[in-house]
């Protein structure tokens, strides 16, 4: 078919296409594709936007979103389906450098799905062509009326002041109306600058409208105060850095906090609320959270890991395993009675959801109270490769033996660091005293200066369901360190992606240890974009988001205990 160029746009073939019911997904990509090849972005948005409606894991059309946030300035946006992508593309290097452009635009994540919904799609048309709403006659009609009976009131600044509400609404028609008078007038640069002021008010209210930007449930505070928080912590963990974190929000929010489960059966001492940290770990006061929560006290039950997907092989699943008749009944009985279950790992609670259990995820983080975090190693001549035993284990690092030794052989200013299992210290025998260093795993405090002995961090991991639900808290200590991370394409990170790099063979284990080697540059920076996006894990971060669980947990609860317990209220 020959089309005259002197007829049309040349677009009616592609204007005849079915943009949304075409069954085939191909030819939906394609026509997708040649919309973008002709700027005609708004056609090539929606498309794709219902394409992944569709199929939502299609990486073209999430690669095609990812590309038009990008262009549009949202870099936030882009990354999240650039991530997404990679997820399901985990050797696409094209997609890390996208990722890599987008952290440039932006680097706070947030944990929301992706804005690929209608509301979504139309603000980013609006930051891609410039398109806003269109005034209606009537809106215009509604303003002139408006603006003639303020014009002709007694008290022009009473008849203001009653109208508020409606003004705020009718404020981009007033404008049109000033538009339009300028216009008539012949005077271009009143005409411009109007049209200047009442764009940037319609993105505003776009903006504050759109509900992406709106929070989730209600925002008002309850006055903690004074409420009593019983924190039932687990001696076996020991103060944890999550422990620490949920304190923290505590403290901020001024409440009362109790240990002493004994103490809540005197006059007056029943609390707001209950807290359980991985409940099977006291499986003795198993009694105690069936007594209260039996007399309406919310129980919140925070799981430091996915105890049901711990291998019983694991070097922690002793101490911290659900091995024992007691510890399976503590656990099962508390997730039971539990009005909220918080976990370090997306994937842990979407799982537990599905399963018909309140689970919430509470991402892991870092503390600005602790200088460790924030003071800078002293500068060295040599490279360090660097392991961390928890939680990994040293057959994980033996997966990668062969890939180090090859490293370090390459490039002798390279020193091996493995951190709390001496075991797999020994694993590298092969190699001389003066090119390993072996360092005990020291408390929650201390933790930041081993990492100073870092500068590539190794986190080799086996296929297993476990290992897809762990938390990321590694890769926030090492982005708060700025130390690059080479690990397995496990879900958490996966996820994470910022400041470091997959490796699903030995060969790519060598290849990016390689590169991390040899680039100081390439080391710096990848270890800058992992510090961005660790940022948005700091207490107080955090304890915004903790806060809002714990009065939502609280609200759960009926609003009046029975007197006869003995409750005093705030």
């Amino acid at each position: 078919m020959i089309i005259d160029s002197r007829k049309g746009s040349g677009n009616e073939m592609v204007d005849s296409l079915p943009v949304v019911n075409a069954p085939d997904l191909k030819v939906r990509k394609t026509l997708g594709r040649t919309y973008l090849d002709e700027n005609r972005v708004e056609e090539a948005a929606q498309l794709f936007s219902a394409i992944l409606q569709d199929y939502p894991d299609d990486v073209d059309s999430l690669v095609a979103m990812g590309n038009l946030y990008l262009a549009a300035g949202e870099g936030e946006q882009a990354r999240r389906f650039y991530e997404r992508a990679l997820w399901l593309d985990p050797h696409n290097e094209e997609l890390r450098r996208q990722i890599e452009k987008a952290w440039s635009e932006s680097w706070n994540l947030h944990n929301q799905p992706l804005p690929n919904d209608p509301a979504s799609v139309g603000h980013l048309l609006q930051r891609l062509t410039g398109w806003q709403k269109e005034i209606s006659e009537e809106e215009l009609n509604r303003a002139a009326g408006i603006l003639y009976r303020i014009l002709h009131a007694e008290n022009p600044a009473a008849e203001i002041a009653e109208r508020l509400d409606e003004m705020d609404e009718i404020l981009p028609a007033l404008l049109e109306i000033n538009i339009r008078q300028a216009q008539a007038d012949g005077n271009a640069e009143i005409e411009e600058a109007l049209r200047a002021l009442q764009s940037a008010i319609q993105t505003q209210m776009a903006g504050r409208n759109d509900p992406v930007n709106q929070p989730a449930g209600d925002e008002q505070a309850l006055p903690f105060g004074q409420w009593k928080v019983l924190l039932l912590e687990s001696e076996v963990f020991g103060r944890s850095n999550r422990l620490a974190l949920l304190e923290a929000a505590l403290q901020q929010a001024g409440a009362v906090v109790e240990r002493d489960l004994s103490a809540c059966w005197q006059e007056g001492g029943l609390p707001d609320l209950m807290i359980a940290p991985n409940p099977h770990l006291r499986p003795e006061n198993l009694e105690g959270i069936v007594r209260l929560t039996g007399m309406g006290v919310p129980l919140l039950v925070d799981l430091e890991t996915d105890f049901e997907q711990l291998p019983v092989n694991h070097p922690a699943y002793a101490d911290f395993g659900l091995g024992t008749p007691a510890r399976g009944k503590a656990y099962a009985s508390a997730l039971l009675l539990a009005d909220c279950i918080t976990v370090p790992s997306a994937l842990q609670a979407e799982s537990l959801r599905s399963a018909g259990r309140p689970a919430v995820y509470v991402p892991d983080g870092w503390m600005r109270t602790n200088f460790l975090w924030l003071q800078e190693g002293e500068p060295r001549q040599t490279v360090h490769l660097g392991w961390v035993a928890n939680p990994s284990q040293s057959e994980d690092l033996a997966s990668i033996r062969r890939a180090v030794v090859r490293v370090m052989r390459e490039f002798p200013q390279t020193r091996l660091v493995v951190i709390g299992d001496y075991q797999a210290y020994h694993l590298f025998d092969i190699l001389p005293e003066n090119r390993r260093m072996y360092l005990p795993m020291t408390g929650v405090e201390e933790f930041p200066y081993l990492l100073e002995q870092v500068d590539i961090l190794m986190i080799p991991l086996r296929n297993h369901p476990y290992n897809d639900s762990i938390s990321d808290q590694i890769l926030v200590e090492a982005g708060i360190k700025a130390i690059p991370w080479v690990g397995s394409p496990v879900v958490p990170f996966s996820r994470w992606m910022a400041g470091g790099r997959l490796a699903g063979s030995i060969d790519e284990w060598h290849l990016h240890l390689r590169e991390l080697v040899m680039d100081s540059d390439h080391r710096q920076g990848m270890g800058m974009m992992g510090r961005k996006m660790a940022l948005s894990r700091e207490s107080s971060e955090l304890s915004v988001l903790w806060l809002r669980i714990l009065e939502q947990t609280i609200r759960s609860a009926s609003p009046v205990k029975p007197a006869e317990h003995g409750r005093q209220t705030a």
